[in-house]
């Protein structure tokens, strides 16, 4: 895989893993399919990261660097989603530590508006999706993407308002 392309999943918990770079979705997969009106998955497949949206659900890829997601309509079993997502200023790459301090400053709130539930009383958790310097700077990456997930596992439905 090209790093150039890659996201970086910050874990839970915020510290990195082993850099490995895979990726999620094999070659050969479909592409998921998505509603022409409400822009909703409507079909599993592979997704690439950096058309992920607000409100998609994925199952987590492998490692801490990937192109491809395998994207999944909501109703069905995923293990995260993007609950909000915002975007870094333009400039030279600012280095991981600040751009991690701003994915907290943003993706924590987000997270109590999103679950409806103070973080520090919720079975649910999060990380950040967040730019390489390689995306940075050949893809003129910006893009923070917060995902919420269950620390229990796989679920059904959005985890929107799950006040859990």
């Amino acid at each position: 895989m090209n790093n150039t392309m890659a996201r970086r999943v910050l874990a839970a918990g915020f510290a990195l893993a082993a850099a490995t770079t895979l990726a999620a979705c094999g070659e050969d997969e479909a592409e998921a399919e998505r509603d022409g009106a409400s822009d909703e998955i409507t079909s599993a497949g592979t997704q690439d990261a950096f058309a992920l949206k607000v409100g998609d659900c994925f199952d987590e890829p492998d490692g801490t660097e990937f192109e491809d997601v395998a994207a999944v309509p909501c109703a069905e079993t995923h293990e995260a989603e993007i609950y909000h997502q915002f975007d870094l200023e333009d400039g030279d790459f600012p280095g991981q530590d600040a751009i991690d301090n701003e994915a907290i400053e943003e993706c924590g709130p987000a997270f109590e508006d999103f679950a409806q539930i103070a973080y520090d009383d919720s079975l649910l958790d999060w990380y950040p999706l967040t730019p390489t310097q390689g995306s940075w700077d050949g893809l003129d990456d910006r893009t923070v993407q917060c995902v919420i997930y269950d620390t229990e596992g796989p679920v059904e439905g959005t985890l929107e308002g799950a006040a859990r």
